[in-house]
């Protein structure tokens, strides 16, 4: 695993899995919306727009979780930490020690 893959793996959330997951569900919201305007005078009218208000928040709150607020947010960070450990190591490789009397090697 390396930080341009996760990096990908953001961008694919972010811009791909999460757009799809919104289109899909603005479909299903707008063809159920229609029934709900059709329907007055019946109690269930008034159930069935707050069911669709709640389907739309929910559909926000899911989007963003797997977006740019959520999994995308956290496999950028688990890369840049990826990336923070290889510098590390990296430097520490480079750096000269010198050995004292009772060191163990």
């Amino acid at each position: 695993m390396t930080p341009s893959i996760l990096r990908g793996r953001a961008e694919k959330a972010e811009h791909k899995a999460a757009k799809e997951f919104r289109e899909a569900h603005a479909t299903a919201v707008s063809q159920t919306s229609e029934v709900s305007g059709s329907m007055k005078g019946f109690s269930c009218d008034e159930a069935l727009t707050d069911f669709i208000d709640s389907w739309k928040k929910g559909v926000k709150y899911v989007s963003g979780r797997i977006g740019d607020e959520g999994l995308a947010k956290t496999l950028r960070s688990a890369a840049n930490s990826f990336e923070n450990e290889d510098i590390e190591r990296r430097d520490s490789f480079r750096s000269t020690y010198t050995y004292k009397p009772g060191d163990v090697i």
